[in-house]
């Protein structure tokens, strides 16, 4: 971000060398430089290169002292930047992310954006976007539950597993399933056992009892 001219020269020679559109995802700032002019000088040089979809992290980005995760929630969000952004810059698809946690917080922002990133809360709540459609493109949807997803996702991973795929690096991603239910705690217990084990057929009835 602090060489913006270098941004706008390397999406122009990716633009080149694909058809499909080249986006740009950014901080409002770097370390000291967190001024609003500094965001929107940066946007305005980049999009000259024919760049129209900014995914902008509502968060300064602090590269002295702070690691990778604590620049993930430390720097304090600043959404009403994106907002000016998209207001200034109507010609193009602002998308805003961080700390975005829900549905309903996504609603709101998509009153004042074109788009909304959510992370880190849906790979930890992964059944938030069960109810995507509805909420937010006012569709109906024949949605499964999660018996249906859990048992479709366990068939992938047994016939996965037996190609000699890593079982943990399959069934990590079910921690979140279990979010908000009852059993969440039993659930992600055999989870962990399952991996250590190996045995998916043996513990496939305990984990669709616990979801």
């Amino acid at each position: 971000m602090l060489e913006p001219e270098l941004v706008a020269e390397c999406v122009s020679e990716m633009s080149k060398s694909v058809d499909l559109p080249v986006t740009v995802k950014c901080r409002l700032g770097i370390d000291d430089r967190e001024d609003y002019e500094f965001l929107s000088n940066f946007v305005e040089i980049v999009k000259s290169a024919g760049v129209s979809t900014f995914i902008v992290h509502a968060r300064n980005g602090l590269l002295k002292g702070l690691s990778p995760r604590q620049n993930r929630n430390i720097p304090p969000l600043k959404y009403d930047y994106v907002y000016r952004l998209k207001q200034e810059n109507k010609d193009l698809n602002i998308i805003i992310n961080g700390g975005i946690k829900d549905l309903t917080e996504s609603k709101n922002h998509l009153e004042k954006v074109d788009g909304v990133m959510i992370g880190r809360a849906s790979y930890d709540n992964p059944f938030m976007l069960a109810d995507v459609d509805e909420l937010i493109f006012n569709e109906t949807t024949n949605r499964k539950n999660k018996v249906e997803i859990l048992n479709e996702y366990l068939d992938y991973v047994t016939v996965m597993h037996s190609k000699g795929h890593d079982l943990s690096r399959m069934l990590k991603h079910l921690f979140g399933l279990s979010k908000g239910d009852t059993q969440a705690k039993a659930f992600r217990r055999k989870v962990h056992e399952t991996i250590l084990d190996g045995d998916i057929v043996n513990s496939r009835n305990e984990l669709i009892a616990l979801i």
